[in-house]
């Protein structure tokens, strides 16, 4: 009866195996969807998946729920130095951008991007939102490995050299590189544009 017990269990665990084996190669094989959601002056208590109960962000909260959460990155001084951090994986100091004006914000030439990266690992890539790593030639976020962009320039609507009268609504943002006008508010924009790729 023992003996029968445990080729019942080797068998039962071999085909476990098996069956795990078989759904890892599959989900190797299958390249995920990769959403990365960034906000400017937002602290960790501030939404409801991380224990809120005042503030309500359902929409959040949710796609939290059907994610991977990465609890642990560290933001810089300014907002400028945390997105070069977090898109190079190196140190502001290392990747040129440890402020936010007179010409720190810029990305060093030779720094790899989060947007490179998956580009050459066959991904689509693209950006919707802030940039604020500069606004110029060779700098915009198409020319760091983002193949579909949309954004405002400077690092916040309205600011110089963000396109004349933005004010959050109807604005005129950047579509790879050129202008666009836009109807509704910025982030329901940025989201639309998104999700209608």
């Amino acid at each position: 009866m023992k003996k029968q017990a445990r080729t019942i269990i080797k068998v039962t665990l071999s085909f476990l195996t098996f069956a795990l084996l078989i759904s890892c190669s599959k989900s190797v094989n299958e390249k995920p969807n990769i959403i990365i959601v960034m906000t400017d002056d937002q602290g960790y208590g501030d939404l409801g998946f991380n224990g809120n109960e005042i503030i309500k962000t359902p929409n959040l909260d949710q796609f939290a729920s059907e994610s991977i959460n990465f609890t642990n990155y560290h933001v810089g001084t300014t907002c400028s130095p945390t997105r070069a951090g977090f898109i190079t994986g190196r140190n502001c100091l290392r990747n040129g951008v440890w402020h936010t004006n007179a010409g720190c914000s810029l990305l060093n030439q030779d720094e790899v991007t989060m947007g490179d990266v998956f580009l050459d690992a066959g991904y689509e890539t693209g950006l919707f939102g802030k940039w604020h790593l500069g606004d110029n030639y060779s700098f915009l976020p198409e020319q760091r490995g983002f193949k579909e962009t949309f954004y405002h320039k400077g690092g916040g609507v309205g600011q110089t050299p963000d396109y004349w009268n933005n004010n959050y609504q109807d604005d005129i943002y950047f579509r790879n590189g050129e202008p666009e006008e836009s109807k509704g508010y910025c982030t329901d924009v940025f989201l639309m544009k998104l999700f209608h790729l």
